[in-house]
């Protein structure tokens, strides 16, 4: 990432020119041969200056000694000196190490060894070593044991262990010893790459003090301070990047607003949200000026009839629309809720399910630039696919979807204007980071008549009243979902989570008089679209379904959803869920079975049943879990995973913002030579955009 820094080896001997570490191969290391030169090329790292540039991923803490006595979790360290050596067995390998706690000769440990004969052997006796591993009492109260735990000689005193991210030949130990060789080759003061007066304005470590003390921190301290320096770093050149990338004015098509002829096309009254969304939206599509925008809202709120709005402006306008959304059931869902409601012919829908003749003809309409709605999966993206006057790209449920399949669609078009919707509510701190260079919509109004849906959690004993339940809401013609967290599954006594076991276990008995279908990820596509069509169509009245249900499908007569072992799934997909029903002025219900009410599982639960509101439970999920997969290439391929700890830290992201503000007021252009590395590295980020 760093290829910018200014980092020099000199060779004195020689009086050679300086040469820039990332120069240097990475076989040039004294500690790599050949054969591991070749696995550090498969983790990306060709030269010396790109391994030091290789971060831990954790560390290991060898800090906390404790007695063994006190030894409880599967990761206590303790201090030995070993008394005995054994070979148990030659040609198996297996070895034995008794020891005695270092001060306490009254407590004694028993380390077995498989396979590691040279550990084994270079414990010798009378030397005192840490023990990090799983230590567990035997029958004697003062003897204990341990398998093949971790072992490290007090003449090696690392504190803190890092361990990198590892391939198979090259483990986390031989890292290290590679980067301990790289950093002796740093110059004895590494240029910092962020100016002075940020540096001390946030109270930022050194880079130099940083680059070091990341692969070998000595303290908790230093840890957590090398951290918050790389975040910051990272964190500014992305919102001042953004920043830019919002500024920029490319020219899109000017849209004509005919909000008051799309009113006249729809049998419901949209809500006062979706008016202003699609008004602000609109203001920035007739501007000329190329539209980047977010569209927030809770389940339910309505996003799609924005969609729909915008896309009427845009065909009326003789121009074209790309819709993408993730499934193919959803797209076959809003190809038939467009075409039901403007009545357009230009309205074609693209998946995998289209027959050749169908596909090449839908093609070739949008190659010649004819005016059209198309509605797909990621098989809009394909190479075979183009279109000659697209002028505007939806996306359907973003998180779902990589970076480079969204920039692949809109890369179809001339600075198309870009609609982003979701209904998976973003943390301030995390849309910040994600979206800074969109401006955001919020859909904060649910559609007339819709009641906010009962939330209960229960454990197994209750399940039989919950069918029960359930079953008086089939017989006055309702509907109703049944979610397992898996298809199938091998273990017997794990069947009842999952979808086909658990329609063998339970519905058949309790369910008998009614039409019940599976449906899961594993099926094909033609045949999911089937059943929730059936299921649509009344000819189906309970679906049991993993959470290939979770986005977008509308069933207006599904009122109860029983979600069984509701402690595996996230707060986000829970939420998802629940907005499966109450998609009508039925009163609607969620029932949550788990035997889990306890830790962050528990508390997923507890704020289920307190609250229907999306941005709080977004909000309680990112302090519960983090991230989780908000974060990732599946979000931005630009951003760096070590981010993941900035968006728990709303403060260092409001100061990063006021750098970003603080440094383009000052140097607009960051022509400053102290902003050369952010410079190159915003650069970098508008010639991958």
């Amino acid at each position: 990432m760093f290829t910018n820094w200014p980092r020099f080896i000199k060779n004195s001997k020689s009086g050679e020119k300086s040469i820039s570490l990332f120069h240097i191969p990475i076989i040039n290391l004294k500690s790599v041969n050949k054969n591991n030169a070749e696995l550090f090329k498969k983790i990306g790292i060709f030269s010396v200056g790109s391994l030091i540039e290789y971060y831990p991923v954790s560390y290991e803490n060898w800090t906390d000694v404790i007695s063994l006595n006190d030894c409880t979790s599967k990761k206590c360290v303790t201090k030995v000196e070993v008394v005995e050596q054994h070979v148990l067995n030659k040609s198996k390998k297996i070895y034995k190490i008794v020891c005695i706690e270092d001060g306490n000769p009254d407590f004694i440990l028993h380390i077995i060894f498989f396979n590691q004969r040279y550990i084994a052997e270079s414990m010798k006796q009378g030397h005192k070593f840490l023990v990090m591993g799983d230590i567990k009492r035997r029958f004697n109260k003062n003897e204990f044991e341990t398998i093949c735990p971790k072992v490290k000689s007090l003449k090696f005193n690392l504190p803190f262990e890092p361990i990198y991210s590892q391939i198979k030949g090259l483990p986390s130990w031989k890292i290290s010893k590679s980067v301990n060789e790289a950093l002796s080759l740093l110059p004895d003061f590494v240029p910092d790459t962020l100016p002075k007066f940020i540096v001390d304005k946030y109270n930022l470590v050194s880079f130099d003090l940083a680059i070091r003390k990341i692969h070998f921190p000595e303290s908790q301290e230093d840890i957590d301070k090398v951290k918050r320096r790389f975040m910051f770093e990272e964190l500014l050149i992305w919102f001042i990047a953004v920043r830019k990338l919002k500024n920029r004015s490319d020219k899109g098509a000017i849209i004509e607003n005919k909000l008051n002829e799309f009113l006249k096309l729809l049998p419901f009254e949209l809500t006062s949200a979706q008016k202003r969304a699609i008004n602000t939206c609109a203001s920035d599509m007739k501007s000329g000026i190329s539209m980047r925008r977010l569209l927030q809202g809770d389940v339910g709120s309505g996003k799609t009839a924005v969609a729909m709005a915008l896309a009427f402006n845009t065909i009326m306008s003789g121009f074209q629309v790309a819709f993408m959304a993730p499934t193919e059931v959803l797209a076959t869902q809003h190809f038939r809720n467009f075409t039901n409601i403007l009545k357009l012919k230009d309205i074609y829908v693209l998946t995998g399910s289209n027959n050749k003749k169908e596909r090449s003809v839908i093609i070739e309409i949008f190659e010649k630039g004819n005016s059209g709605i198309i509605i797909g999966t990621h098989a809009l993206t394909s190479d075979g696919i183009n279109f000659k006057n697209l002028a505007l790209v939806i996306t359907d449920e973003q998180h779902k979807f990589g970076v480079n399949q969204r920039s692949k669609l809109i890369n179809k078009g001339n600075n198309p204007h870009t609609l982003i919707m979701s209904a998976t509510p973003i943390p301030r701190s995390l849309a910040m980071v994600m979206y800074g260079d969109m401006n955001f919509c919020v859909l904060d109004e649910l559609p007339l008549g819709r009641q906010k849906t009962e939330t209960f959690v229960i454990d197994s004993s209750k399940r039989d009243r919950a069918f029960a339940f359930l079953k008086s809401k089939l017989k006055q013609g309702l509907k109703g979902y049944i979610i397992c967290a898996k298809v199938e599954e091998d273990n017997e006594e794990q069947e009842r989570i999952t979808v086909e076991g658990y329609e063998k276990k339970f519905t058949k008995n309790f369910f008998k008089d009614f039409k019940i279908s599976l449906l899961h990820g594993k099926m094909k596509s033609l045949e999911k679209e089937k059943i929730m069509k059936d299921f649509s169509e009344d000819k189906v009245d309970l679906l049991i379904s993993t959470t290939v249900v979770e986005v977008g499908v509308d069933v207006p007569k599904a009122c109860v959803i029983i979600i069984e072992n509701a402690e595996k799934f996230g707060l986000a997909s829970l939420h998802q869920l629940r907005g499966r029903v109450g998609r009508s002025n039925e009163k609607s219900y969620c029932i949550l079975i788990s035997e889990n009410k306890f830790g962050p599982a528990g508390e997923r639960l507890r704020a289920m049943k307190k609250s229907n509101n999306g941005f709080y439970l977004a909000k309680k999920d990112l302090e519960i879990r983090g991230p989780g997969e908000f974060f990732g290439k599946k979000q931005h391929g630009d951003l760096n995973p070590r981010l993941k700890f900035a968006f728990q830290d709303s403060k260092l992201i409001d100061n990063c913002n006021e750098a970003a503000d603080k440094i383009l007021e000052k140097y607009p252009n960051l022509e400053d030579v102290s902003l050369k590395f952010i410079k190159n590295k915003v650069q970098k980020f508008f010639n991958t955009t």
